[in-house]
């Protein structure tokens, strides 16, 4: 079994584009070149489900199941706080302000090439700044993700 160390994964903050990339290859070269977040400290859960609903038959104990749509859950991720990320942290804060769509990819560690990326569309739905005693400040930002996920293998 293959498992990915999450230390050492970059997480990318980007605008939408207007035009939507056709390939991973114009999506991994996109995500590259966006805005690194400084220094995360977790990411979250990228979570996804389906409701599930339950038919019974009244003539009997025997019942259906159903599955609905996916729906994708928030999450959100914590950065200690860097007034001089004028890119990463600032879109976040800028995305917050402006009540724009990002995209948010996170990129996990690769010996070579680029790593395993995945990446999604997302409002941002609130952000915090934290002060605590004996501790760093912190910028935390939740997600509101849509559309999915899309994960680009890595090369």
């Amino acid at each position: 079994m293959k498992t990915t160390d999450v230390q050492g994964t970059k997480t990318y903050i980007l605008d939408v584009p207007a035009t939507a990339w056709t390939d991973c290859s114009a999506a991994v070269t996109a995500i590259q070149s966006g805005a690194e977040a400084l220094c995360p400290q977790s990411l979250g859960d990228l979570t996804r489900s389906r409701n599930v609903t339950e038919y019974s038959c009244i003539s009997s104990n025997d019942s259906r199941k159903s599955t609905g749509k996916i729906t994708y859950g928030d999450f959100t991720i914590e950065l200690l706080f860097d007034p001089s990320d004028a890119a990463g942290q600032k879109a976040l804060y800028d995305a917050m302000e402006n009540n724009t769509p990002i995209i948010l990819a996170m990129e996990s560690p690769a010996t070579t090439g680029n790593g395993d990326i995945v990446w999604t569309e997302a409002l941002v739905s609130g952000d915090s700044i934290s002060y605590p005693v004996d501790g760093l400040v912190g910028y935390s930002v939740t997600l509101a993700p849509y559309g999915g996920y899309t994960r680009c293998p890595a090369s």
